[in-house]
């Protein structure tokens, strides 16, 4: 998954999402720190979404990123990253599960 933090024309801010690969993606729990900014989406290939990030939640020095996403097992795998302003990035995955490993 690549992810964007951005803002439109009128200044919200926008978390976009595009699945480049060639997999429907699952994703629950994306969150910015405790803040849910979607409880569930479903990706196609080649697909994108945007959601929006109230102005109370945008990044500061100690945002993370969080999203848990479906395998094709039924399982779950958690994956994190720390904001850091408008670029490009994608999360790592937590080996344990734990939020409370580093991004």
């Amino acid at each position: 998954m690549l992810w964007t933090l951005t803002h439109d024309e009128a200044g919200v801010s926008l978390l976009t999402v595009s699945n480049p690969m060639p997999y429907h993606a699952s994703l629950q729990a994306l969150r910015i720190d405790a803040f849910q900014i979607s409880e569930y989406l479903l990706l196609a290939p080649g697909a994108y979404s945007e959601m929006v990030v109230p102005a109370s939640v945008l990044p500061s020095a100690n945002r993370r990123f969080s999203y848990k996403a479906l395998t094709d097992y039924g399982g779950q795998r958690t994956y994190c990253t720390p904001l850091k302003g408008h670029a490009v990035f994608t999360a790592r995955l937590l080996e344990n599960n734990s939020f409370q490993d580093e991004c």
